[in-house]
């Protein structure tokens, strides 16, 4: 077995080393993030005019029930992981009990998540935005 002499890394035109990053490496850096702030800057912007679709309450409450109650009954077709997530943000909201209402004990994921929402006290629209952030954080 013989020994292969490794050739050295050739340097880049600018004369830089070959590990660091090039100017023109840093410029689409920057330019990736800053394109990606703006799509984030937009999502916020934009959802907070949007209109919940339909099964959104239902994503929404059942993420809060896994949450609080650690209880995957409701909505269990889909994953849990994007509802826990919308769900962080309203366990500091205050949100009233309704684990003795017949939405809750009748797993009806819709209505609970709809009673959630409307029947809390709390602003609707306030609590869709609070739950649609860590989404587009995601």
């Amino acid at each position: 077995m013989g020994h292969k002499s490794r050739e050295p890394t050739p340097l880049p035109p600018d004369g830089g080393s070959a590990a660091s990053p090039t100017r023109s490496s840093k410029i689409v850096n920057l330019a990736a993030f800053a394109l990606l702030g703006l799509m984030g800057a937009l999502m916020f912007t934009s959802a907070r005019d949007d209109t919940l679709t339909f099964d959104e309450p239902a994503h929404i409450g059942a993420g809060y029930s896994y949450l609080r109650r650690a209880d995957y009954r409701m909505n269990s077709e889909h994953p849990p992981l994007m509802k826990d997530l919308a769900a962080v943000p309203l366990l500091f909201r205050g949100l009233p009990e309704w684990w003795d209402d017949a939405t809750w004990t009748e797993a009806q994921q819709y209505e609970f998540g709809l009673k959630l929402l409307y029947d809390s006290g709390s602003d609707p629209d306030a609590l869709v935005r609070a739950a649609k952030a860590p989404i587009i954080l995601f």
